[in-house]
């Protein structure tokens, strides 16, 4: 695919890519510590995300990976530390052109229309605009 004109890039996905069971009773950041060790994520998710850079490195193509912002357990958003966290170990490591994000959490509610604002509630509640921010800052640096 990367060898084709009709694509610029791929971008690499981060989030439950290898499945890997919840331990019981385990919180959600314990799970998320729990999958960030095993031996799935660590060679099978990481390496593909060095194997599909390599590859669009090889065919001049743009690399991303998404910026994980929830946890693997239960869906819910990552305080702005355990995103942090994430997204060094990530994106250090895979080292991508591009970054992605999914959700709306990103966004400064200062920025979106009045009439729009009360339809996003968890944007106040999740504070992600400001991480995101400060590390794509750092990184154009």
């Amino acid at each position: 695919l990367m060898a084709s004109p009709w694509f610029a890039g791929a971008v690499h996905e981060t989030t439950r890519s290898i499945p890997i069971n919840q331990q019981p009773g385990a919180t959600p950041t314990e799970h998320d510590a729990y999958v960030l060790q095993h031996p799935r994520y660590r060679h099978y998710f990481m390496m593909q995300g060095a194997a599909l850079r390599a590859i669009c490195r090889e065919h001049g193509k743009l690399f991303g990976a998404f910026a994980r912002s929830q946890y693997f357990a239960d869906g819910n958003v990552l305080p702005p530390e355990d995103f942090k966290q994430d997204y060094l170990r990530t994106m250090d490591a895979l080292q991508p052109e591009l970054i992605a994000t999914i959700g709306p959490w990103f966004l400064d509610l200062a920025e979106l229309p009045e009439d729009a604002r009360p339809h996003m509630p968890d944007i106040a509640q999740a504070g992600l605009h400001s991480a995101w921010r400060n590390l794509r800052e750092a990184a154009q640096e």
